[in-house]
């Protein structure tokens, strides 16, 4: 039983490996062609007003801020090509590498060295909400903070998600390789993935919970739920909070969960090698209960 254990240990280890090999390769064929010593834009576009964004970029650190009007603040280099426009009371904006260009991702210049960092900044009135925001980026991060949105989608091959004190509705955030962070939100039914990362939810609200990680910790803290579906390929699980149902499934790592309400919940607890914890309380490998 020990050896096919280990077997299957190795074989996620090696699938793991590929994974995130090929993410960084995809990061790197994002990131070819884009950067020379082409010059920095920086400029300000104001815009009509707009219930929804959709954006679509090879690279590009992204947030949304509160300001007096709406308008788009862009930093990238000049051989990069950026296209932003109102359709429909929609944002679209779109960050792409001009192709044949030859450049890296850092430039060295003496003794030091130079990032290119596309930046992209949307503000909005005080007030403001979404009815849908769907980010699609090959490389960078996003920051949404006191925002409402009916419907949040975001997918980043690689980069972080930080998110605090979002309201949302139906959530769909993937991250490749990269991490999730979301602290003091109230969501809807929650899909978060990602493949070599964390993903870490604090003192949040959520209608249901699925979460899933191939090789990364996952934690929620002080954060309630319905229905819970939490997967670890590699790395330990932690649930604090309370919640109706509860599924959790991991290869390597260890199950800690603690509730105040834990007597009336349906836990589904299995791993292949480690210990799950109810209340500090050890169950072995396996544990269900109601």
């Amino acid at each position: 039983m020990k050896t096919a254990k280990t077997i299957y240990l190795i074989v996620i280890i090696l699938v793991t490996v590929a994974v995130v090999g090929f993410f960084g390769a995809r990061r790197i064929r994002a990131f070819r062609g884009m950067f020379t010593d082409a010059d920095i834009v920086k400029e300000s576009v104001s815009l009509e007003p707009f219930k929804e964004i959709r954006l679509d970029a090879d690279i590009a650190d992204f947030t949304i801020v509160e300001g007096e009007e709406y308008r788009i603040d862009y930093e990238y280099p000049s051989n990069m090509t950026l296209k932003g426009e109102v359709d429909k009371e929609t944002l679209k904006i779109e960050l792409k590498g001009k192709k044949n260009n030859s450049f890296s991702l850092i430039r060295i210049d003496g003794n030091s060295v130079k990032t290119a960092e596309p930046k992209l900044k949307v503000v909005v009135p005080a007030g403001t909400d979404f009815e849908k925001v769907d980010l699609q980026i090959d490389a960078g991060n996003v920051t949404l903070s006191d925002r409402v949105i009916v419907e949040l989608i975001a997918d980043s091959d690689a980069g972080n998600f930080n998110l605090s004190k979002i309201t949302a509705g139906k959530t769909n955030i993937t991250a490749d390789a990269g991490n999730i962070e979301i602290k003091d939100s109230t969501l809807g039914d929650c899909d978060l993935k990602t493949s070599a990362g964390r993903i870490k939810v604090d003192d949040s609200v959520m209608n249901s919970a699925d979460a899933e990680t191939s090789m990364g910790e996952i934690d929620f803290d002080n954060t309630t739920f319905e229905k819970g579906n939490i997967i670890s390929d590699m790395g330990a699980v932690s649930v604090d909070g309370n919640f109706e149902e509860l599924t959790c499934r991991t290869s390597l790592g260890k199950i800690s969960v603690d509730s105040d309400s834990i007597d009336e919940a349906k836990l589904d607890l299995y791993m292949d090698m480690g210990d799950i914890k109810v209340n500090g309380e050890s169950k072995g490998t396996e544990f269900k209960q109601n």
